[in-house]
């Protein structure tokens, strides 16, 4: 092997080595954004079922779940009860109007608007891929409307 060779060699291996490395660092890092799933949902009285509520209260519900360690990392936001809340939970929808079992409790407060963050226990594997197909939603109850004020569906972004 002549020197003009054995220094492409060298050149190439010290270039292309490190920008291998970044290559994958980089791919790594893409996989763990690619385990994250975004849900959003609007809460509002329309949106409650069976039986739509009149209501000027509104919500935004916002999730980040982790597809890997099955968590889910969520946001509760909501203004304009009729009346002190109660609590809020996800529901896996099920049947024709639309109701579920409760899958995950959050707690509000007692209070007309308020802010709420939090983090789910880890999901089973048919709860992650319920809420990433869209099969729950979000509600929020007050004394007022015991079985739900304002709703919203859990869509994927």
């Amino acid at each position: 092997m002549n020197v003009q060779t054995r220094s492409s060699m060298i050149l190439k291996r010290t270039v292309l080595s490190p920008l291998l490395a970044l290559g994958l660092l980089l791919l790594a890092c893409q996989d763990h954004l690619d385990s994250i799933v975004t849900l959003k949902a609007t809460l509002d009285g329309n949106s409650v079922k069976p039986l739509a509520i009149i209501t000027s209260a509104t919500g935004m519900f916002t999730g980040k779940l982790d597809l890997t360690t099955k968590v889910l990392d969520y946001s509760l936001s909501y203004s304009n009860l009729s009346a002190t809340s109660v609590v809020a939970h996800l529901h896996q929808a099920s049947g024709v109007n639309g109701t579920g079992l409760v899958d995950i409790i959050i707690p509000t407060g007692s209070n007309t608007s308020g802010s709420i963050t939090g983090t789910s226990f880890p999901l089973r594997q048919a709860q992650v891929d319920s809420l990433v197909a869209g099969f729950y939603y979000v509600d929020l109850h007050t004394v007022t409307y015991p079985a739900g004020e304002i709703r919203g569906e859990v869509i994927k972004q």
